[in-house]
């Protein structure tokens, strides 16, 4: 028989249990009662409430919650189940604020902060949402179910369609492979309540196609630093809008597919001067860089004529 280290200094009625069996402390004979607590075809007679022990220390368990046993004593943790329900190599904690959303590990406590993220892995959201219940879109707004699995306190799994509009519980998304784009995670009630979540693949950073394009242009750089243009028509209104703080590097590949032109925003300085002479019917590449949240960009050309 393995030997038992029963605690030190007991008190009367205090219980131990080892190998399946349940100790009572008699303090006026000085020796532990042993009860059997499993299985066998005799009456037991040990406690039938895992909190009534008293070599545990749990306090108002809730559905989901994850006890700790230290060799001693089962204590309470700060995790559910659904938070290690899969190996989430990305989490966050989202909530709502007036109209925004809030994530508990942004250091800047912005409203609806870009989430990143790895075509490949998975990523963990824990949901405090009322009111704003929350769907993963795509960059066009249409629901993206591919991977999307829902654990709720209890258990409960959902996957795909039904994982989506839930304020509660974690939601896991195991991002495919060839997945590397823009995405946003949307309100279902508030159509401006939304961040972007930038899925990037093996070291590279998602382009956003824009189509056809022409007159007013705003480029979100929160949603993307790669930007594919297509023209057709002049584009006589350009915003560059949500500038990194710690700095921006946009590239825009521009197919024109006649004579169109950009006009391009005061804020640039370019290197030559002048802004480039976009080629007739052809592909260009240009680059602008700022260092000050946007106040200024630096605009060169990367190459031109691509054809």
């Amino acid at each position: 028989m393995a030997q038992i280290n029963f605690p030190n200094s007991p008190s009367d009625g205090q219980e131990f249990i080892a190998s399946n069996t349940l100790y009572t402390y008699v303090l006026a004979k000085n020796l532990w009662k042993a009860t059997s607590l499993g299985g066998g075809s005799g009456s037991g007679g040990g406690s039938t409430s895992f909190v009534t022990l008293t070599d545990v220390g749990l306090t108002d368990l809730e559905a989901g919650d994850l006890i700790f046993y230290d060799g001693t004593f089962f204590a309470n943790t700060d995790l559910k189940y659904r938070q290690i329900a899969f190996s989430a190599a990305s989490s966050y904690t989202l909530s709502t604020q007036s109209a925004n959303y809030k994530v508990a590990e942004d250091p800047n406590n912005g409203n609806n902060p870009m989430l990143s993220a790895f075509a490949g892995t998975i990523m963990r959201l824990d949901l405090d949402t009322t009111g704003d219940a929350v769907r993963i879109q795509d960059y066009n707004g249409n629901d993206y179910n591919d991977g999307l699995v829902h654990v709720s306190d209890d258990g409960t799994q959902a996957v795909g369609i039904s994982a989506q509009g839930k304020t509660s519980g974690s939601l896991y998304w195991k991002i495919p492979v060839d997945a590397a784009g823009t995405y946003v995670y949307q309100s279902e009630v508030r159509s401006n309540m939304k961040g972007y979540i930038k899925v990037k693949g093996a070291g590279n950073e998602p382009a956003l196609n824009l189509g056809s394009l022409g007159g007013s242009l705003e480029l979100d750089l929160a949603a993307s630093n790669v930007f594919n243009l297509d023209l057709n028509s002049n584009v006589t209104n350009l915003t560059l809008s949500n500038a990194a703080s710690a700095g921006s590097t946009i590239t825009l590949v521009i197919t024109n597919s006649g004579t169109y032109d950009i006009t391009w925003p005061g804020q640039i300085i370019w290197s030559q001067g002048s802004p480039p002479t976009l080629t007739t019917s052809g592909k260009d590449i240009i680059t602008l860089l700022s260092v000050d949240g946007g106040t200024v960009f630096y605009g060169f050309v990367a190459g031109q004529n691509f054809s």
